[in-house]
């Protein structure tokens, strides 16, 4: 029973988190694509090759900002989970993992549905690394947890106490 209590939270927040990241993706990313707005020609020169691939950059550092948050948040949960008892852990970790990459996976789904084969914006190209940072930072932040205190110590849990 403890299991699946602890399971539970992991299964709702990436449930809400899939629905909020189509959101706050976008809005993260927005700076990224206004820099390479304009850039349908960016293989054509190099001024536009340069701002569509500043416009990735700044796309990626924004959405992953916010996405890490959530990753930080599903290690948190997780370890606090492991830290009360009773829960194994070679069931608790899969599904945090899973928890925590299935929003931006399904993200990146909507967004390549939303670009219909067409042109890829900045943010579109920019999901792609930030799906690459979430599995990456999911092992790191689980390994080593004070890492998130770096860049979110406003995530509950942040202190690593879990």
């Amino acid at each position: 029973m403890k299991t699946v209590l602890a399971i539970l939270p992991l299964i709702i927040s990436s449930i809400v988190a899939w629905k909020l990241s189509l959101f706050a993706l976008n809005v993260a990313g927005l700076p990224g694509a206004l820099i390479a707005r304009g850039t349908s020609d960016k293989f054509q020169s190099i001024a536009g090759t340069l701002r569509f691939l500043l416009g990735v950059i700044v796309s990626t550092l924004g959405q992953s900002y916010v996405y890490l948050a959530f990753v930080a948040f599903i290690v948190n949960v997780t370890k606090a989970a492991l830290h009360g008892g009773g829960v194994p852990s070679t069931v608790l970790w899969p599904v945090a993992f899973i928890a925590s990459f299935m929003p931006v996976y399904l993200c990146m789904a909507a967004a390549i549905l939303e670009a219909g084969g067409g042109e890829w914006n900045a943010q579109v190209a920019a999901i792609n690394f930030t799906e690459v940072l979430a599995v990456i930072a999911f092992f790191l932040f689980a390994f080593f947890p004070n890492l998130i205190v770096l860049g979110w110590s406003w995530i509950p849990y942040g202190s690593s106490r879990a």
